[in-house]
């Protein structure tokens, strides 16, 4: 469960986590190789969330990936709850509403096709490294 005000966009993994512990079973290094291809995969998605990340870079370096999931939390001026206050808009101190911004929405989608790919074809070689050492 996230912490209160915090936006995270996570995949179901649990099939994934169940091929993982297999895979380390039988061989450690295509395990290595997959999870740091899942990351690597996972800072592009986080790359283009921050690429629309509207306001200052302080903003943008509250956004944070591992390798299922893209988190925002507010730092240091922030509020813990900043990403929902800008996707979902919020009212000002003078009462008006500001506009909301989906720029997590937006980001997330432009590259999860990209994504998926690159976790399709680690997952495909590592497949093809566990066959190749069994022989």
């Amino acid at each position: 469960m996230p912490k209160q005000g915090n936006i995270k966009f996570e995949i179901d993994t649990r099939e994934l986590r169940r091929f993982q512990r297999d895979l380390r079973k039988v061989n450690k290094e295509a395990d290595n190789e997959l999870r740091r291809k899942q990351r690597a995969a996972a800072r592009i998605v986080r790359d283009s969330v921050r690429a629309r990340v509207p306001g200052s870079g302080r903003l943008k370096s509250s956004i944070t990936s591992s390798s299922t999931q893209i988190k925002v939390s507010g730092k240091g001026r922030y509020p813990r709850n900043i990403g929902s206050l800008l996707t979902s808009g919020h009212r000002t101190r003078g009462g008006g509403m500001t506009k909301r911004n989906p720029f997590i929405r937006e980001g997330v989608s432009a590259k999860h096709r990209q994504y998926v790919d690159m976790f399709v074809k680690a997952v495909e070689k590592a497949m093809k490294f566990v066959k190749g050492k069994r022989g």
